[in-house]
């Protein structure tokens, strides 16, 4: 029996699957039900208006302050806007009649990223082969990244994207790379000038409502929203880039794992079902000074394994994560196993039964925030302490868009 995996501390224990109960007619009752119940009478916790109350009320104060952060947007958009309106319009005739699936699209979004990252210079570890490698496979990658630089992610990513791309075309897939789609807070998109909104959706920026208190009306446009990208990445067409921690980044007395988010666990286990295995890639971001780092991390695959979730090591190794991690993929009464691509699998399980649910969710959740760590605490180590200005691309773990291709 496989050990249980236990890569957070809330885990719960799972106890087997529920009895189900008789299925009744939305409305009616049973017709032995009797008497109606108290909550207390059938085991429930009744409901709790002081809760209740205080939902209602922390929703109303992020609606006042998304509104109040919305205007501070909408101005700057429209500052932006004025000031570059030669651009923005030039912008936009060039990528309007573009094709997504041409090499001359790709080079628009190189283009795009190169003037959003300029003047940006990161250490990164491109010498390893990893973005090549990324670049020459035929699978589509769910990029998780670590939001702790709100106001420079943005330059990081475009940074990131400008090497991945090139290398795209490098390795001569400028038609059959997949497209970037890069999931954010809809406000951003929102705010801007109409014609900005248009590059933006263009160059495949997706908005969601990120409200801690999401609407009915929000929940349904992100269902939709995701679920067309999902669409997309399990035909290999799109690389999808999460920021999981959303806007719980801002509290920064919370820990990644208490700040992550679980969409991004359930957009996995529904890509799951249709391919055969789904990539995802940790990307550390750190920045101090004006200089930046970036770390690639080595892939997460999972893939399903009958009813159950299969699992690799990613960048988790026996040296640098828990006791939990060493007895799930290294357990001392088994080797570690390695099947036919090369990768240690492992299958989510508890009590030697396999994961589901909020419970996978909750454990895919915990191993990509370890992966999540190990980059970032990568990212941090190896901050450049001073810019190398005009000698920076002589060094391959250094990359600047100023001295840049």
């Amino acid at each position: 029996m496989i050990p249980a995996i236990s890569p957070f501390p809330s885990a719960p224990v799972l106890t087997g699957p529920a009895k189900s109960a008789p299925r009744v007619a939305f409305g009616a009752e049973p017709a032995d039900a009797g008497p109606a119940k108290t909550p207390e009478e059938q085991g429930k916790t009744p409901p709790n208006p002081d809760k209740n109350q205080i939902d209602n009320l922390l929703r109303a104060g992020e609606r006042l302050l998304r509104n109040i952060e919305f205007a501070f947007r909408k101005l700057g958009g429209m500052l932006f806007y004025a000031g570059y309106r030669k651009t923005v319009n030039e912008a936009w005739k060039t990528v309007d009649g573009l094709d997504p699936k041409s090499a001359d699209y790709l080079k628009a979004v190189i283009k795009t990223s190169r003037m959003v990252a300029s003047n940006k210079e990161t250490e990164i570890n491109r010498d390893d082969g990893i973005i090549r490698g990324l670049a020459e496979s035929d699978e589509a990658c769910i990029f998780v990244i670590n939001h702790d630089y709100q106001l420079k992610d943005s330059g990081m990513l475009a940074l990131f994207n400008a090497l991945l791309y090139e290398a795209y075309l490098d390795a001569d897939r400028g038609e059959t790379a997949p497209r970037p789609k890069v999931i954010l807070n809809e406000d951003i998109i929102l705010s801007q000038h109409p014609t900005v909104q248009k590059i933006l959706t263009k160059m495949g920026f997706v908005g969601v409502d990120a409200s801690l208190y999401t609407s009915a009306e929000g929940s349904q446009r992100n269902r939709g929203a995701v679920f067309s990208l999902l669409k997309e990445f399990i035909r290999d067409e799109s690389n999808v880039f999460i920021f999981p921690e959303g806007k719980m980044t801002s509290f920064r007395n919370l820990t990644l794992r208490e700040k992550f988010q679980p969409g991004v666990a359930d957009m996995i286990q529904v890509a799951a079902r249709s391919k055969k295995r789904v990539k995802v890639v940790p990307l550390g971001f750190a920045c101090k000074k004006g200089l930046y780092s970036i770390e690639v991390g080595e892939p997460v695959y999972f893939k399903r394994d009958g009813k159950g979730l299969k699992t690799s090591t990613g960048s988790v190794t026996p040296e640098n994560s828990g006791e939990d991690y060493r007895r799930f993929f290294w357990p001392e009464d088994r080797k570690a196993e390695t099947e036919d691509d090369g990768l240690i699998w492992r299958t989510l399980t508890r009590e030697g039964e396999p994961l589901g649910g909020r419970d996978l969710n909750r454990v895919i959740s915990g191993v990509l925030c370890r992966n999540m760590e190990i980059a970032r605490e990568k990212a941090r180590k190896k901050l450049p302490k001073k810019s190398l200005g005009d000698d920076v691309n002589l060094l391959p773990f250094r990359y600047s868009l100023v001295a840049g291709r």
